[in-house]
């Protein structure tokens, strides 16, 4: 089931409101919905409306409801190419490779750059020329064939640090973020 639209609102009228604690009541069509004010996302889109890779902006606070839910929540869209674009919060360092849930450890990103991403410790400078390449290729090929280009690309990227790592050290430097803590070639630690 998809989430239901409830109504569209201007970012100004719900940023302000963004409280560590409480609930806001929004009227739609004469339907007020509580809103619960808290959520790690709208505290990350307080700090930047902007996706940190491709600089696309946020202008539309969309209220939603998935079946089920009892309360409704804002998601936050940008427009690009007359299409809406969900905005989410991105975890600088993966949680799978140890990144915490930490407001310090989050930051805006579109879910097109997001999603190319994934969970790979990808610079941001490396993650724009995707976008890039995603976006001179997204109306030219399938799904399909586009995808496996873009992880091509990251395949090429990730793979010179790895390959020119020292792996015999205790301690091992990889793209400039991840520490990674060897002891006799099992993996220990990262940080």
């Amino acid at each position: 089931p998809q989430k239901k639209r409830l109504g569209e609102f201007k970012v100004e009228d719900v940023i302000p409101f963004i409280a560590s604690t409480g609930l806001k009541e929004y009227t739609v069509n004469g339907q007020t919905y509580t809103v619960r004010m808290n959520s790690q996302r709208y505290f990350v889109f307080r700090d930047s409306l902007s996706c940190v890779a491709c600089g696309l902006t946020g202008s539309r606070m969309i209220l939603e409801q998935h079946p089920g839910d009892k309360t409704a929540h804002f998601n936050l869209y940008a427009e690009e190419n007359g299409e809406l674009i969900l905005m989410t919060k991105d975890h600088i360092r993966a949680k799978s490779v140890g990144g915490e849930d930490r407001h310090s450890n989050f930051q805006t990103m579109c879910s097109i750059c997001n999603n190319i991403k994934a969970h790979q410790a990808i610079g941001l400078e490396d993650l724009r020329n995707l976008r890039m390449i995603y976006n001179k290729n997204v109306k030219q090929m399938p799904k399909k064939d586009l995808h496996r280009l873009i992880e091509e690309v990251k395949l090429a990227i990730v793979r010179p640090a790895f390959e020119e790592a020292d792996w015999d050290a205790n301690y091992v430097t990889v793209q400039d973020l991840n520490l990674f803590a060897y002891t006799d070639g099992v993996l220990e630690a990262v940080s």
